[in-house]
């Protein structure tokens, strides 16, 4: 992937920055204090962020679930670990009936050291939860009042999102995305699986792409999180580029063009250093995240190794 350097030429010139719909749902997952923050940020330059239509037809299918299965995970934490740590005390209960049939020394004993462990983590999971009172509650919040939605909203009012795909251009690739699978010509052929024109979509998002970047002759810039290899080149499993192939399409269509893709961490770490909000919680946390997923690459060998020994 490119650069800080690069990503602040891209900036200086003609460019849009495309969010694929991984991007918009993957807000509804990060903590709220980063979605807002990567909210905020994406506000300031709206009049460079482009959604294609295919983005923003799968958003609207799929945000009310998504949005509901993270506001349910807010509720899951202290029920779910209290309810494994009653498991835990009645097969503990039943184990020790058993010793005891067999006298076995200093069972009563081993039986109270055992209640007093439970005890400690049962004190463990509220002490989390009283901890975390405040950012459960943000993030509750966040999900509840839909402040992803409320954010494609603004887009749409903003005539980022991009029009209608006609029903001649979609038949159109539709025929071509079937000899694209058969020849494994990315992207999307990862997504041979699903059914109908689902398994299509990033080749519709692709379109909407080289279409947009030839109609306002600008730069890319793509942001997305789906790290398949159907997008992506990869050294070690880390994405590090897009696809020869679809660097070659592209410079065919926009011969005096570029387009570069970024994941969500590295995009928002180029973003928040250029709006002097590099030293956030939200830019570091994501900074992490992208920081562990290379250092686990690099010593993944290393790992394996020693969990075999």
């Amino acid at each position: 992937m490119i650069d800080i350097n690069e990503f602040q030429n891209i900036r200086k010139s003609q460019h849009l920055i495309v969010l694929d719909t991984n991007i918009i749902l993957e807000l509804y997952r990060q903590p709220a204090n980063i979605s807002l923050d990567v909210i905020n940020a994406l506000k300031k330059i709206k009049d460079c962020i482009f959604i294609p239509r295919q983005v923003y037809d799968e958003y609207i299918r799929n945000y009310h679930e998504i949005c509901g299965k993270e506001r349910k995970k807010y509720q899951k934490v202290k029920k779910e670990l209290s309810e494994s740590t009653r498991k835990l005390q009645e097969d503990i209960d039943s184990k020790i009936s058993e010793y005891r049939k067999h006298n076995y020394t200093d069972i009563t004993k081993l039986q109270n050291d055992l209640y007093q462990k439970i005890k400690e983590i049962q004190n463990t999971i509220n002490n989390f939860e009283h901890g975390h009172k405040t950012e459960i509650q943000l993030n509750i919040d966040f999900l509840e009042n839909d402040k992803v939605k409320e954010f494609v909203d603004f887009l749409e009012a903003e005539e980022r999102i991009g029009a209608d795909i006609s029903f001649s251009t979609r038949l159109s690739i539709l025929q071509e995305g079937k000899t694209r699978f058969d020849n494994l010509i990315p992207p999307g052929y990862m997504d041979r699986e699903k059914i109908g024109q689902d398994k299509y979509g990033d080749l519709f998002v692709w379109k909407s792409i080289l279409a947009i970047a030839k109609e306002k002759n600008t730069n890319i810039i793509f942001v997305c999180n789906d790290t398949k290899e159907d997008w992506w080149k990869k050294d070690k499993e880390i994405p590090v580029n897009l696809r020869d192939e679809l660097l070659k399409e592209f410079k065919e269509v926009n011969p005096f063009l570029d387009i570069q893709f970024l994941t969500l961490e590295k995009f928002f770490s180029y973003i928040a250093e250029e709006l002097q909000i590099g030293k956030s919680k939200s830019a570091l946390q994501l900074s992490a995240i992208d920081d562990a997923k290379i250092l686990l690459n690099e010593y993944s060998t290393m790992i394996e190794q020693n969990i075999e020994e």
